[in-house]
C-alpha cells in the first residue's frame, strides 16, 4: 500500500483562513503606523521651515512669503504632504502641511500648521487636539 503525499483541501483552507485572519489584523495596524510616520516627517519639515523663517527674519527684518527663499518646496517630505506658507508679513507668518494621496486617510490629524509664536495647530475630522497630533 502506498502512502499519499501532499495536503488535503481542508488543511489548505485552514492555512488560508489563518493567513487571512493575520492579514486582517496586521494590515490596518501597519497603515496606522505609516500614517504616523509620515505625519512625523511633516512635523519635522514644518519645524525646520519655522527655523528658516526665523533666520530669514533676523537677516531681513521681515518674514518671507516666498517658500523657495527659505528652501521649502511643496513636496519637501515626499508625496504625502503639500507644504506652504499660508501668510507672511513683517511681523508674523503661518506655515501649513496638507495631506495628499494616501496620507489623506489620516483623519485624526489631517492638516498641520505652525506660526511665528510657535502655536501648533492640527485639524481633522476626528476629535484630536493639537497636543495629540504634535506630541506634548
Amino acid at each position: 500500500m502506498r502512502a499519499t503525499r501532499g495536503f488535503s483541501l481542508i488543511e489548505l483552507m485552514v492555512v488560508v483562513a489563518i493567513i487571512a485572519i493575520l492579514g486582517a489584523i496586521a494590515i490596518p495596524s501597519y497603515r496606522q503606523y505609516a500614517l504616523r510616520a509620515h505625519r512625523a516627517d511633516a512635523k519635522r519639515v514644518l519645524m525646520d521651515a519655522a527655523q528658516r523663517q526665523e533666520r530669514f527674519f533676523y537677516s531681513s527684518n521681515r518674514y518671507t512669503a516666498n517658500a523657495a527663499s527659505i528652501g521649502l518646496s511643496a513636496s519637501s517630505a515626499g508625496s504625502y504632504y503639500t507644504f506652504g506658507i499660508v501668510s507672511a508679513s513683517t511681523t508674523a507668518y503661518s506655515l501649513r502641511a496638507v495631506p495628499v494621496g494616501s496620507q489623506a486617510q489620516d483623519t485624526q490629524c489631517a492638516t498641520l500648521g505652525i506660526d511665528n509664536t510657535g502655536k501648533r495647530t492640527a485639524s481633522g475630522t476626528a476629535a484630536a487636539t493639537p497636543d495629540d497630533c504634535w506630541g506634548k
